[in-house]
């Protein structure tokens, strides 16, 4: 593609699937200054109802599931009639659209991204497993199991934690105290991974690359309550992750989770979400632009580009009656006296933006207990908005599956 000038402020096309990932990114490049269109596969989505989104445009799933051309046609249709400067996907489906399509997109400025093969081998925990082993970078014993029976021949303490292959956010994550409790969740057909426990404290931390180079990252614990997230400019996680990524030439977002040992101190990576992380908010809050820098990068705008780690707190108060009701128990007019910066920024940025920030507030409220089999209740507009697959009646969500494990103490921040 021929090398183009662009302006400071820029058009862009966020291509989303997950609606919050699409709110959160076109957020930060919105607060960056750029006008940001979102295409999305979901009609309810929160980028409707947020001033920091120029243009909302529904496509269909199965076109961005299934990779179809259409799509990639319809994009860079799209990107010309508008004038659009940059491409970002917010999440790994349109991540892998994106990179499967490169070739129908020459006409396009895309966000540093990497080769679908490099993406699915990060993603795939098994995969990442070998390859970690490959490097010699600290990772807890892993096993690949399929049957009840490979139970018995596991040469790991117990609990252990078990997990799928390819999934995030900590879904199908628990752990298992016993034998037992792992030969009946395999005997459900789905191969599970099985991992050493650590005792200790999860830990995040988000990377920016071009061409195998970090261009720029955060460090991040989150309380055990939820609040606040801590952000840590401790190196070694970072050093572990250049390995990964110089070895692999990783290009664009990724999310490493990770976990410090409570018995020796050392961190031990997890797994690898090679996307934009589900607190992408809080980096921003912190000072770390994220989208806004890989745009940067892929406008070629990176000469004066200065880079430090940050460090300190981050609690998102929110828009909701408790946070103004503290306040005004300490003697204060509004949340923001006597606030961290990192924390003022969370609460300008929900009061300048506060029509998502209720309709997730609302749709994060636990919906009214229904007997199994009772019919299905239309969601609310929140929770559309919040969870476009609607509610599934129970009967159904839970139909022939093993109850519900708790999760363990190794959850994913990303």
């Amino acid at each position: 593609m021929a090398t183009r000038k662009f302006p400071e402020n820029l058009r862009i096309l966020v291509l989303a699937d997950i609606p919050q990932f699409g709110y959160r990114v076109s957020a930060c490049l919105s607060q960056a200054g750029h006008t940001c269109h979102v295409m999305g596969t979901h009609f309810w989505s929160l980028c409707r109802v947020s001033r920091h989104c120029a243009r909302f445009i529904p496509v269909r799933r199965e076109d961005l599931l299934t990779l179809s051309p259409h799509l990639a046609h319809q994009i860079a249709a799209y990107c010309r009639r508008n004038r659009i400067d940059v491409v970002v996907p917010a999440d790994l489906e349109s991540t892998l659209f994106i990179a499967e399509h490169r070739s129908r997109l020459n006409d396009v400025t895309l966000f540093p991204i990497s080769t679908s093969e490099t993406l699915l081998r990060l993603h795939d925990k098994w995969t990442f497993y070998h390859l970690l082993d490959e490097l010699g970078v600290p990772q807890p014993r892993t096993f690949l199991l399929e049957r009840p029976e490979h139970v018995d021949d596991l040469n790991l303490a117990y609990p252990v934690v078990v997990k799928p292959r390819d999934q995030a956010s900590s879904v199908g994550v628990w752990l298992a105290n016993s034998a037992e409790e792992l030969k009946r969740d395999l005997e459900y057909g789905s191969p599970r991974l099985v991992q050493e426990f650590f005792p200790g404290r999860t830990g995040s931390l988000a990377i920016l690359a071009d061409r195998g180079q970090i261009r720029a990252w955060t460090l991040q614990q989150r309380d055990p309550k939820g609040e606040p997230m801590t952000f840590l400019a401790d190196p070694v996680p970072f050093r572990m992750a250049q390995l990964i990524t110089a070895h692999t030439n990783f290009s664009g977002m990724a999310d490493f989770d990770m976990i410090r040992d409570d018995r020796t101190g050392r961190w031990i990576m997890l797994e690898c979400n090679p996307r934009f992380t589900a607190t992408l908010l809080y980096k921003h809050w912190a000072g770390v632009n994220f989208p806004a820098l890989g745009v940067r990068i892929a406008a070629k705008q990176t000469a004066d580009w200065p880079f430090a780690p940050i460090a300190g707190e981050c609690t998102n108060i929110g828009l909701g009656p408790r946070a103004w009701l503290r306040a005004l128990a300490r003697g204060q007019v509004t949340p923001l006296d006597g606030l961290p910066p990192m924390t003022r920024a969370a609460w300008r940025f929900s009061v300048g933006d506060p029509l998502p920030v209720l309709l997730q507030r609302l749709a994060s409220k636990p919906p009214l207990a229904r007997p199994v089999g009772a019919p299905t209740v239309a969601p609310s507009l929140a929770e559309s908005l919040a969870n476009p697959e609607g509610i599934k009646d129970t009967a159904r969500a839970r139909g022939g599956r093993p109850p519900a494990r708790p999760r363990s103490g190794i959850s994913s921040q990303g």
